[in-house]
C-alpha cells in the first residue's frame, strides 16, 4: 500500500476511538444548515435543472436504499444524488472554504449525505464521516498545494468524499485503500475550470467531484480493485506534483471544520471584506463623485478574482461572482449585495460598466503578508474634487478568529431559501435542523423539506 494511502487509512479508520464534544456536533449541524440553505437557493437555476434531469434518469430501484434530491419528490442512486445536491450546494458559492487554493470542503456533504441515505445511517455518523472529510480534504491541501500544478481544488473533495463515504460504508483498511485509489487515478481534474470567463462548470467541478468520491467508495465495497501506489507509482500524482506527505494531527485538538471559513455573502471569498467596506464607503460618497477607486488586496485575491480582463466585463453569474472590480463598483452604486448584480439588465448597466471600468485592483505587499490570517482589503475612492476617501477591514464575518453566530447563520438560511418556499415552510425545516437527534435517521433528514408540484421534474 502506498504510505500516503496508509496514513488516510489508518486516520479514517482509528477514528472512532477519537472523542467528539457536544460542541463540535452543533458546529456540523451549524454547517449542515448553511449547505442545505445553499442547495435549496440555486434549486431554480438552469444548472441545477439541468442535474435533476440527469439525476432523474437515474431513479432508485434500490427499494429502500436510495438518496434525497433535495427539494424535489426524487429518489435516486447516491452518487447521481451527490451530483446533484453538490451542484445546487456550490452553484451561488455560498458555503464554506479553506481560502488560498483549497476550495470548498463543504462540498464533500452532498455526497457523504446520499451515502448515510443510502445506508441508512444515523445524523451522528454523518456528522463523524463530515469530520473525517474536512480533516482529510485540509491535510491534503496543505500538503500538496496542487493548484501551482494546474490541478483544480475540485481533487480534493473526490479523495476526502470517497474517504467519509468508505467510514459509512464501514469498509475495511484494504477496501479504503482501494476507494482512495479509485478517487484519486481517475480524478485529476483541471483548474481551467475556475480561471478566465467561467461557467457552469465552476460548480459542476464540485458536483462531479462529490460524485465521484462516493462512486469510488460504493466501487471499493464491492470488491472493485485499484491500482496500489496511485500517489507514488510510475507515472503516479507524484510525478504531476510535488512528493509531499500529510501529517494528521493527535490530540484534543479543534477538528478542521472550524478553520473552515463561512460565507456572508454569496460570491467568492476573496470579495467578502471588500464588500463590507464597499458597504461603509457607500455612506460616504456618491457614485457621481467618483473619479477612480482602487481597491488593494493581497496577492491570492488579485491572482483569483483580478487579475483576468473578463472581470471588468463579466457577462455571466459564474464570472460576475468571482469579479472583486465588479462586486465592489455594484456595492458602491447599490449600497448592498445582492443577486441583483449577477442579471443581464445589470450586466448591460452603463452606470454599473462605468464605474466598474474606473476600479483598479492591485496587490499591496504588506496585506499579502497578513494572508491567510488575515483577508485584508483596503479601499481607496479618489473624488472629482481631490478628495480621497479611504476604508479598510481586515476578517470578514465567519472567518475563524469573527465567527457567524447562530442568529446570523439562521438569517442567512431564510434568505437563501425565501424565493423557493413559504417562510412558515423554511422555519419549519430550519427548526427541524436545529432540534434533529443525532440518534435520528438520514432517511428522515429531509422529511420536512420543500417539495411543491410545480417544482418536480
Amino acid at each position: 500500500m502506498d504510505k500516503l494511502v496508509s496514513c488516510i487509512v489508518d486516520y479514517c479508520t482509528d477514528f472512532k476511538s477519537r472523542p467528539i464534544s457536544l460542541a463540535t456536533f452543533h458546529e456540523c449541524r451549524r454547517r449542515l444548515i448553511d449547505v442545505v440553505g445553499c442547495g435549496l437557493s440555486a434549486f431554480n437555476e438552469t444548472a441545477t435543472v439541468i442535474s435533476r434531469k440527469t439525476a432523474a434518469r437515474c431513479e432508485s430501484n434500490l427499494g429502500d436504499a436510495f438518496s434525497n434530491v433535495l427539494g424535489a419528490k426524487l429518489n435516486v442512486a447516491p452518487e447521481m444524488a451527490a451530483f446533484t445536491n453538490a451542484l445546487g450546494i456550490r452553484y451561488f458559492d455560498g458555503a464554506d472554504t479553506f481560502p488560498g487554493g483549497g476550495g470548498h470542503p463543504s462540498d464533500c456533504w452532498a455526497g457523504l449525505i446520499a451515502v448515510a441515505q443510502h445506508t441508512d445511517a444515523d445524523i451522528k455518523s454523518l456528522f463523524e464521516s463530515v469530520l473525517i472529510a474536512y480533516e482529510v480534504f485540509y491535510e491534503l491541501f496543505q500538503a500538496s498545494n496542487l493548484r501551482e500544478k494546474g490541478i483544480d481544488n475540485a481533487f480534493y473533495v473526490t479523495v476526502s468524499t470517497a474517504v467519509g463515504a468508505s467510514y459509512l460504508l464501514g469498509l475495511s483498511k484494504e477496501s479504503i485503500a482501494h476507494a482512495i485509489s479509485l478517487a484519486v487515478v481517475p480524478n485529476v481534474s483541471l483548474g481551467v475550470a475556475r480561471t478566465g470567463e467561467l461557467s457552469m462548470w465552476k460548480a459542476g467541478a464540485s458536483a462531479n467531484a462529490a460524485r465521484n468520491g462516493v462512486f469510488a467508495a460504493l466501487l471499493a465495497k464491492d470488491g472493485m480493485s485499484a491500482p496500489a501506489l496511485p500517489f507514488s507509482g510510475e507515472r503516479g500524482l507524484f510525478q504531476l506534483s510535488d512528493v509531499f506527505v500529510m501529517n494528521f494531527r493527535v490530540g484534543e485538538l479543534k477538528p478542521r471544520i472550524y478553520d473552515a471559513h463561512m460565507k456572508t455573502y454569496l460570491c467568492d471569498y476573496h470579495s467578502q471584506t471588500a464588500i463590507t467596506v464597499a458597504k461603509k464607503l457607500y455612506e460616504k460618497v456618491s457614485v457621481s463623485e467618483i473619479q477612480k477607486v482602487i481597491v488593494s488586496t493581497y496577492w491570492f485575491a488579485w491572482n483569483e478574482v483580478a487579475s483576468d480582463p473578463s472581470k471588468w466585463q463579466p457577462k455571466n453569474r459564474e464570472t460576475a461572482d468571482h469579479s472583486l472590480p465588479w462586486i465592489v463598483s455594484g456595492v458602491l452604486v447599490d449600497g448592498n449585495f445582492s443577486e441583483n448584480l449577477f442579471t443581464t439588465e445589470r450586466f448591460n448597466d452603463p452606470i454599473l460598466n462605468d464605474l466598474c471600468a474606473r476600479v483598479v485592483v492591485k496587490e499591496d505587499a504588506e496585506l499579502t503578508h497578513q494572508f491567510p490570517r488575515r483577508m485584508p482589503c483596503r479601499i481607496e475612492i479618489f473624488l472629482k474634487n481631490g478628495t480621497v476617501v479611504t476604508e479598510s477591514m481586515d476578517l470578514p464575518q465567519g472567518h475563524p478568529d469573527f465567527p457567524m453566530d447562530d442568529e446570523t447563520l439562521a438569517h442567512k438560511f431564510l434568505i437563501l431559501t425565501h424565493k423557493i418556499m413559504p417562510i412558515k415552510q423554511a422555519e419549519d425545516l430550519l427548526n427541524h435542523l436545529w432540534i434533529m437527534d443525532l440518534s435520528d435517521s438520514c432517511r428522515k433528514l429531509f422529511e420536512h423539506h420543500f417539495v411543491h408540484r410545480k417544482l418536480e421534474i
